[in-house]
């Protein structure tokens, strides 16, 4: 069943539901940090782009996707660095999710707008206010692509596999601070989302694990440990948490696509 709406975790266990409908249309910013010892700001979204020529004439596709990542045959296979998305309202922190940044580099810079279903959203997120900061840790796990059995038997799901645990998260938390405090107007006003990276070297996902088929899941709690491994007798856990759970799907090439950039 395909997804129709985003869970908002809570301390009573409870969720709130916020529809895609409603919640896909803000606009996404990525920070980037510059030589200059601050962060860099792009926008992701068509219709909030740079250009906004570009963006009225429709020739950028919404690439946000809440379940599935395209992985167009042509393509090397992107790089995943795990990061943080801040939901904002007017400029101030509502919610906290865990999320990747998910690029592919071609001609000279990284790309993450490579059409639909290129940009990777949270399904589970966490209220910013009273958030234990410094208690918060991310952790990724991979489920590998099921096996190809003969006919008649049955297949068995391989258990998540942990690609990073425990990471801190407070630095990235700092880079979003100085963001905020120096925000656009663009990004202040209404709802919006930013994305900021963890500068820190285990923070960058091996590839090599994330390959069609397989299942990326990111968390983010103040939990004291997380599970070695994911299996389905340990797949839900009483803590609060937020939570990117992506599926890698094989499509074929997009390289004569009109959505594509000239680079």
């Amino acid at each position: 069943m395909a997804l129709t709406h985003v869970d908002i975790a809570s301390e009573n266990f409870q969720m709130d539901r916020l529809p895609l409908a409603y919640c896909q249309s803000w606009p996404l910013w990525c920070a980037e940090p510059n030589d200059r010892g601050g962060q860099t700001l792009r926008h992701v979204n068509p219709s909030f782009g740079d250009d906004e020529a570009t963006a009225a004439s429709g020739m950028w596709v919404d690439p946000i996707t809440f379940e599935e990542l395209w992985l167009p045959s042509d393509l090397p296979v992107p790089s995943f660095h795990l990061s943080l998305i801040l939901v904002l309202k007017d400029g101030v922190p509502r919610y906290l999710c865990p999320a990747v940044d998910s690029t592919v580099e071609a001609g000279g810079r990284d790309w993450r707008n490579r059409g639909l279903k290129s940009v990777p959203m949270p399904k589970l997120w966490l209220p910013y206010r009273h958030l234990p900061i410094s208690s918060m840790r991310i952790s990724a796990y991979v489920q590998p692509a099921a096996q190809v059995l003969a006919a008649g038997e049955m297949a068995m799901e391989p258990p998540h596999e942990p690609l990073t645990v425990m990471l801190p998260v407070d630095l990235a938390l700092e880079a979003a601070a100085q963001v905020l405090a120096e925000a656009p107007e663009d990004l202040a006003t209404g709802f919006a989302y930013l994305s900021v990276r963890l500068p820190l070297d285990n923070a960058r996902l091996d590839n090599a694990l994330l390959q069609p088929g397989a299942r990326l899941r990111v968390f983010l709690s103040d939990a004291d440990e997380f599970p070695l491994v994911i299996d389905a007798q340990t797949d839900e856990w009483a803590w609060e948490r937020g939570e990117l759970d992506i599926r890698l799907t094989q499509v074929s090439a997009g390289g004569t696509s009109e959505y594509l950039p000239e680079v």
